[in-house]
């Protein structure tokens, strides 16, 4: 069994994003440092009220 800062070490070696397509549409896989900014991206967004809507 891994250890938990060998699996973080590990998932820094593959892609940014690796994009798998689906039969009626795609899945992103996003490693680590590009999820916790997507993360960070998602909620300033959905927390900014002055959005037209």
């Amino acid at each position: 069994m891994r250890t938990s800062p060998q699996k973080k070490l590990d998932s820094t070696d593959q892609e940014d994003v690796i994009v798998y397509e689906t039969g009626g549409g795609f899945q992103l896989l996003l490693n680590t440092g590009v999820y916790e900014l997507f993360k960070i991206a998602a909620d300033q967004f959905f927390s900014n009220n002055t959005l037209p809507v």
